[in-house]
């Protein structure tokens, strides 16, 4: 009856361990599952679970079961029966500790101990160790139940470090894909920042995550930032030794001075901040700079994803950089550094929508300088030139920061005034006059200023679309200039 039980017992135990190995859960759940089983079929004093860690040369403790927490570390080949069962690749059993001189004093109530060692195709994972408060208490069907639940176990924590490594490469795949949609997906350095952060805030847990750029001074100053803790520095001095930050790969600094590699730490002294330079090209753009919660692991693998999105980050940013500077160029007229006639009308589309969206009048307006082209060829096209420089700057302080102002043509400047109606834009015209009757001219019998004719188009009331509001504001400048010419000859 007593070798039915224990058959069912085994059968029972082999059981539970086939299906923590299909159970595809997290490390800690794993482990802790190890240690329940054990107690439960076994019932012993205690147990634990020590995992090697990279260097192949220490064992740590992940899980515990009536272990002291001081006894968290075993050196390999060295320390206690633990060390040893790892060396050799076999369980060691220790029928009485205090016969065995590898037994190093833990708990004084133990009294005999099996170290097992976590084997997958050969390769040490780390020990299974449990202890019992009785002499001699593992018999040899024990032993081998207990080897063969061993390689159950090696088999499941191994399946969890494979899924999370899988995770983890999933999780990069991510993260690159996600850079490239936001890149593709705006055109304004400062947004795409913003989104980077976020994104690499969400990939490494919540980290503190600022972008700084360089400036042509060779200081790098932050352009974006998430995360709780304030910045300390948001300029990093040109001057210091930034020789590491050339490196293509990430770099886990401890900001605290005089250490190796010092860092002067964006989130403040001795926190741990991760480096990762920003490099397209050959040329460096700049830093990612994360500062990961206190209990959150660094990994080689963390390292791996940083340096992976650190390519495609840099070369996102040199995108929209290349793209807004190939937009101001496209859009801004080079003599005055107004906008041109191009941006003028998607401007036009853009804020007529918004002014359908929100119920908001909106003006047009058209500015034209009398005589201006005859008066140049007189004078010059140097005085010209200087003469439209000077009157963009002073129409550009008559206006609202949300208005638009554009030159048009040679002698024609344009403007966008949301939100303002005919009313509003009469007390605007006056402005616009004393700016243009403000700027001298600069001609042979002394400086005289020129005169300006202005006409609007208002929607709604004048028009409802963009076509409509500009034929109507040509229309008007040309019967004006019908008017004038007959009125000349």
């Amino acid at each position: 009856m007593a070798d039915l039980d224990r058959s069912l017992r085994d059968i029972a135990l082999l059981h539970e361990s086939s299906q923590m190995i299909l159970s595809g859960g997290d490390l800690d759940s794993v482990l802790h599952q190890i240690l329940l089983i054990v107690r439960n079929y076994f019932a012993t004093t205690s147990c634990a679970v020590f995992l090697v860690d990279e260097s192949g040369t220490e064992l740590h403790c992940k899980a515990r079961n009536g272990y002291e927490e001081s006894r968290g570390k075993y050196r390999v080949g060295i320390d206690g029966i633990i060390g040893w069962a790892a060396k050799a690749k076999q369980l060691v059993s220790v029928p009485d500790v205090r016969q065995e001189a590898r037994y190093l004093m833990g708990d004084p109530a133990v009294q005999s101990e099996l170290a097992v060692p976590l084997l997958v195709r050969g390769e040490l994972l780390g020990v299974l160790d449990v202890e019992s408060d009785k002499l001699g208490f593992f018999a040899p069907d024990m032993v081998q139940l207990l080897s063969v639940f061993a390689g159950q176990a090696a088999i499941a924590i191994d399946n969890t470090r494979l899924y999370e490594n899988e995770r983890r490469r999933m999780r990069q795949i991510e993260l690159i894909n996600l850079i490239a949609r936001s890149a593709s997906s705006t055109s304004r350095t400062r947004e795409l920042l913003v989104t980077l952060c976020e994104l690499i805030s969400d990939t490494f847990e919540n980290a503190d995550t600022a972008i700084l750029l360089a400036e042509p001074d060779g200081s790098l100053s932050m352009q974006a930032r998430v995360g709780n803790r304030k910045p300390e520095k948001q300029v990093i001095p040109a001057g210091l030794n930034w020789s590491s930050l050339q490196e293509s790969a990430p770099r886990i600094h401890n900001a605290t001075p005089g250490s190796a590699g010092y860092w002067p730490g964006v989130f403040g002294t001795n926190t741990r901040e991760i480096t990762v330079p920003l490099i397209t090209c050959g040329q460096m753009l700049g830093v990612i700079v994360i500062a990961p919660l206190a209990d959150v692991e660094i990994s080689d693998e963390d390292l791996y994803i940083a340096r992976a999105s650190s390519d495609v980050c840099a070369t996102a940013i040199r995108n929209v950089q290349l793209t807004e500077e190939l937009n101001r160029v496209a859009n801004n007229d080079r003599l005055t550094g107004l906008r041109n006639q191009r941006y003028f009308h998607s401007a036009v589309e853009f804020e007529l929508n918004r002014a359908r969206r929100y119920g908001k009048p909106l003006v047009l307006a058209l500015l034209q300088l009398r005589n201006f082209t005859r008066i140049s060829e007189a004078s010059g096209f140097n005085v010209a030139d200087d003469y439209l420089r000077n009157l963009a700057r002073n129409l550009q302080t008559q206006v609202r920061s949300n208005d638009v102002v554009c030159r048009f043509s040679t002698d024609r400047f344009t403007f966008i005034f949301p939100e303002t109606d005919g009313n509003q834009f009469r007390a605007i015209e006056r402005k616009l006059k004393s700016a243009v009757e403000a700027v001298s001219y600069g001609q042979t019998d002394g400086n005289k200023s020129l005169e300006a004719f202005i006409w609007s188009a208002i929607f709604p009331s004048e028009g409802t679309s963009a076509a409509e509001l500009l034929r109507l504001l040509m229309t008007r400048s040309q019967a004006s200039e019908r008017k004038v010419a007959v009125a000349s000859w």
